[in-house]
């Protein structure tokens, strides 16, 4: 008996005592609409459509069968091979987004129930913490990058703690050079919280006025060339390995080597730095915190959600962000970096 004459021997009976036809939807199309409602219902979708794009390729011709034909063995197999690649942590979080996509089905009806329930999330043993930047490391990465854009984003981030795909997206709109109240204004991208920040007058108000000075539209990103690059490469791989080979010439970290050979094979991951691009946002909340700015205002600062700010219903006002970001220490390699730029 083929899978299809299966499915017509259960359909006949299904409608034989319930008077209506069985309802059934291909894994394929169930998760290409349900990443299309999940889109409209979050701020970014891109990691949840990356996932799913994976899930698809591991199953190959099955994506075209019948969702109730997804079985638990296919769930082991992408997890399996999906761990040969990626790290603990990422296939975890691949688990988790198909998890709650077979879960809506099972609330549709149209499976009785969700296989990747039954698929144990992998031991992280390959987790490691990511920290702030050291004083010399900083000086390291301003005084060897020669990039504009990339010295601009690490001026951008070490003054703001927003991340990469927020400093990506930033046009002149997020912009204020009003006089006094010189400030950056963003949704961020994965939370959706509003961060409003003065500019640091030391160095990167001074910047921002140098990048003001060329002629430019309110919708133009102050970083095309690397927005550009994202447009192409929406993972952020491309713009990850740029950075990391930036932190290589400033000797910070190793070169990528080639992947180890295990018994069981090649593995295909990658050694996880405990540095990254987001370190900047690590070393700015470092700072605040050495430098006795209060919780609530380091936390409004840099964007976390803040039980302080939330219970309270504290408000962070301008100036006294402004001073807790002038207070911090000025670096020489960062200024000599905005002069130059």
């Amino acid at each position: 008996m083929t899978k299809k004459t299966a499915h017509r021997a259960i359909s006949s009976i299904y409608e034989a005592f319930l008077g209506e036809e069985l309802e059934t939807e291909s894994i394929k199309s169930f998760l290409a609409r349900w990443i299309k409602r999940k889109a409209s219902e979050i701020k970014s979708a891109t990691e949840y459509r990356n996932h799913i794009k994976a899930f698809l390729e591991t199953l190959g011709s099955k994506a075209n069968e019948p969702l109730f034909g997804l079985t638990l063995k296919d769930c082991f197999g992408f997890r399996d091979l999906a761990q040969k690649k990626n790290s603990n942590g990422s296939v975890n979080k691949k688990i988790k987004t198909l998890r709650v996509a077979f879960n809506d089905a099972v609330r549709e009806k149209l499976i009785p129930e969700n296989p990747f329930l039954d698929v144990p999330l992998l031991k992280e043993r390959d987790k490691q913490t990511r920290r702030a930047f050291t004083r010399q490391e900083i000086d390291a990465l301003f005084s060897t990058c020669k990039d504009p854009e990339w010295l601009s984003m690490m001026i951008f981030a070490l003054y703001t703690g927003l991340r990469l795909g927020d400093l990506l997206n930033l046009t002149w709109n997020n912009i204020d050079l009003t006089p006094g109240r010189e400030a950056i204004t963003i949704s961020t991208g994965k939370t959706g919280r509003i961060i409003n920040n003065p500019l640091r007058e030391a160095d990167l108000l001074i910047h921002v006025k140098k990048l003001a000075e060329k002629p430019h539209s309110l919708s133009a990103h102050l970083h095309p060339r690397l927005y550009a690059i994202r447009q192409r490469s929406p993972k952020g791989s491309t713009l990850s390995n740029q950075f990391y080979e930036i932190m290589v010439n400033a000797g910070i970290v190793p070169p990528k080597g080639q992947h180890t050979a295990k018994r069981n094979g090649r593995d295909g991951r990658h050694q996880i730095s405990e540095i990254s691009f987001h370190s900047f946002r690590h070393t700015l909340t470092t700072w605040l915190k050495a430098n006795d700015v209060g919780l609530a205002t380091a936390m409004d600062i840099v964007g976390h959600e803040s039980k302080t700010i939330s219970e309270n219903y504290t408000h962070i006002d301008y100036k006294t962000k402004q001073n807790a970001l002038n207070s911090l220490p000025q670096i020489d390699s960062i200024l000599k970096a905005v002069k130059s730029l």
